[in-house]
């Protein structure tokens, strides 16, 4: 066949050139081709083709040196998801390493042409790997993958939409390709937000009720549960059910166009609704606009509440389902002031969670806790452990530097260190910089290992730096 020129129309059926557009996927794909043959020649009578050899080295030095990246951004998500497919799928087959080099150049060419913006890579490298997952015959689902990424599912499946998008319309999919659309394939679970209108719905029906006896609510919750889902006693729904109806189609919805319309058609009915402002939270571009609509959601909804309802209530939040946005708005609020350095305010924020909700359902402790050792807030830190008592790595660790920020190297500080290394003895060679941090944490945690381990000493890098805390560790190097 004769050789496509660089500035004929390209093959592929994007209706661009060629030098534009496929190009360098088959420049690259030529070159390793013959990186990987050499002169190797296939036995007489042999029917095995010969296998890729896109091993992770080479594909690692692919992306760091032979592609070009608009963004340092673009390249980490590239590396993300070729180190985690290496590591965590069986790719013996050379067809399976192919698909994989095929992706991260779909991934290059469409970070070159979108510029797409986000502030964690997890989303679209999650979606890269669901992908491959779905090529390669791997039973998973968009949310466990969200979980590993740390992103939603929401995000997730939102990257997952416009990759497909752009590279179904490039035709860059494979023809007999399993990977079919969102809106194809997507199983709709049930939601956060779905359970909380059932409970709106059970309290309103319990509310009308007039029992004699606990035991007769029971017998009626039992029939309740029973007969499926309850409806509202009002059958006409009023505009904040509407607008929350809205949102709950918002949150499945992988288009952000779309959620965005979803989140200005939910405004029109209530304004006073935090999880509106959410949605643009989550699909801004920047940090600083992120800040902007989590702070105006908090707002609206502070007033839509009342500050009547807020004296009345306090210490009991969360419990009541018509808090839940403003809960949600002011954490989300709070870790994006953590994102930008200001963990003074981040602090404030999670200080005010904890008053309205001393039960900590969101879990906002943990954040708090790790502030206040870093800004040396001893008293502080003891009291939020003694509120809540428990034993997981990242309190005992903090428990230890808690002890010596106090007292020293002290005879208390051996059984501490005991427990912590316990809990997960890997902490110890990061937190003493015995062993580096890699560049990516988006990986699944698992209690007692090494991504838990590196996972508390990234969150908790700049309290083991300080120079307070020197002689800790060379007394944990000693203790090995």
């Amino acid at each position: 066949m004769k050789p496509i020129g660089r500035n004929e129309t390209c093959y592929c059926g994007s209706g661009k050139k060629y030098k534009k557009c496929c190009i360098q996927k088959d420049e690259l794909q030529k070159k390793n081709s013959m990186a990987s043959h050499g002169n190797v020649i296939q036995f007489p009578g042999s029917t095995r083709p010969p296998e890729s050899q896109y091993s992770l080295d080479q594909m690692m030095e692919t992306i760091s040196d032979m592609l070009i990246w608009k963004s340092e951004a673009y390249k980490e998500v590239a590396e993300i998801f070729v180190s985690r497919l290496h590591r965590n799928y069986s790719l013996h087959h050379g067809q399976a390493r192919q698909f994989v080099f095929n992706l991260t150049t779909n991934w290059h060419q469409f970070s070159s042409e979108i510029e797409p913006k986000f502030r964690k890579s997890g989303g679209f490298a999650g979606a890269l790997e669901y992908m491959a997952a779905i090529n390669l015959s791997v039973d998973t689902t968009q949310k466990e993958l969200a979980i590993q990424h740390a992103v939603s599912e929401g995000t997730l499946s939102r990257c997952f939409a416009q990759l497909f998008d752009y590279m179904r319309h490039n035709g860059l999919l494979p023809g007999d390709s399993p990977i079919t659309h969102p809106s194809e394939s997507r199983q709709q679970g049930f939601s956060l937000k779905e359970g909380e209108e059932q409970m709106r719905a059970i309290t309103e029906l319990l509310n009308a009720q007039n029992f004699q006896s606990s035991a007769e609510a029971q017998a009626f919750l039992d029939k309740l549960m029973r007969d499926g889902s309850p409806k509202p006693i009002n059958n006409q729904a009023s505009r904040a059910q509407q607008a929350r109806e809205l949102l709950i189609t918002a949150d499945r919805e992988p288009n952000s166009k779309k959620r965005i319309e979803l989140a200005k058609q939910a405004m029109k009915l209530d304004p006073g609704n935090a999880d509106i402002y959410l949605i643009y939270s989550q699909e801004a571009k920047t940090v600083r606009d992120a800040l902007h609509y989590a702070k105006l959601g908090m707002e609206a909804a502070k007033t839509s509440l009342g500050a009547d309802f807020f004296k009345e209530n306090t210490g009991h939040f969360w419990g009541l389902i018509e808090t839940r946005p403003f809960m949600r708005a002011k954490f989300a609020y709070a870790q994006l002031l953590q994102e930008e350095d200001n963990d003074k305010d981040a602090a404030s924020q999670y200080e005010e969670l904890l008053t309205l909700c001393p039960n900590d359902n969101l879990g906002v402790r943990y954040e708090l806790l790790a502030i206040y050792l870093n800004q040396n807030e001893l008293k502080l830190a003891q009291q939020l452990f003694d509120e809540h008592e428990e034993h997981t790595t990242n309190v005992l660790y903090d428990r230890l530097v808690l002890e010596y920020l106090k007292n020293g190297i002290s005879d208390r500080l051996a059984p501490l260190a005991s427990a912590a290394r316990k809990a997960n003895p890997y902490v110890i060679a990061y937190v003493t910089g015995q062993k580096k941090l890699s560049r990516m944490q988006n990986d699944y945690i698992t209690a007692g290992d090494e991504s838990e381990a590196e996972n508390y000493a990234y969150s908790h890098r700049k309290l083991w730096i300080k120079p307070e805390l020197a002689k800790l560790r060379a007394w944990l190097k000693q203790q090995q």
